[in-house]
Formats: C-alpha cells, structure tokens, sequence
C-alpha cells in the first residue's frame, strides 16, 4: 500500500512540475509565482513519493522512481538554461537552475545508496 500511495505522490508531483510548471513558468503576469511554487512543491512531491514508494522492499521500483525524479529535474535545468541570458528573466532561470541541480543531486544520490 505504500508503495502504491508513494507512486501516486510522485506522478502528482511529476504533473505539477512538467505540465502545469513549467510552461508557465515565464510567463508575464502573475502565474508565473504560481508556476514557480508548482514547480518547488512538485519536486518535493515527487522525491517524498519516491522515497515513500521505496521505504519498503521495493528496491528496484525505487530506482526507477528516482531516475523519473531526475529526468524531469534534469527538463528543470534545461528549462533555466533557455533563457538565462534574458535580462528579463534572469531570476526565474536562475531559480529554476537551482532547483533542478538541487532536486537532480538529491534523486541521484537517493537513487545509487547501498540500501536500495
């Protein structure tokens, strides 16, 4: 049942950060907060979930949950790079470089300890 609660929170938070995010995300009015706090608590969704979904036996389901993680934290990245040397939008890039790296070092490190 964890796992199954876990799985759920995880493609929440993957929902929240790649479709409702992202895209708007630079935007010019005030969605883009919204976006951005999507894009936060998205990533945070999706690690608790994976690591819920993994606190179990279910060591190979983990690994898998966590590489998702970094995909999408990776797209989070990529997303910052693009218009990083706007001067209009340096802030939200620079933001989303940060928790992408952040959210990217956290799955991978999650994902490659010796208890799963």
């Amino acid at each position: 049942m964890r796992a199954f609660f876990g799985t759920t929170l995880l493609f929440i938070g993957l929902v929240a950060v790649l479709l409702f995010g992202l895209p708007r995300v630079y935007s010019y009015t005030s969605e883009a907060w919204i976006a951005m706090f999507l894009v936060f608590g998205g990533g945070i969704a999706a690690l608790s979930g994976a690591g819920l979904s993994g606190s179990n036996n279910h060591g190979g389901l983990s690994r898998w949950l966590y590489a998702f993680c970094f995909i999408a934290f990776v797209i989070t990245i990529i997303f910052g790079l693009i218009n990083v040397f706007n001067e209009e939008r340096t802030g939200v890039s620079i933001y989303l470089l940060v928790v992408g790296f952040f959210g990217a070092c956290i799955s991978a490190i999650r994902a490659t300890q010796n208890g799963y």
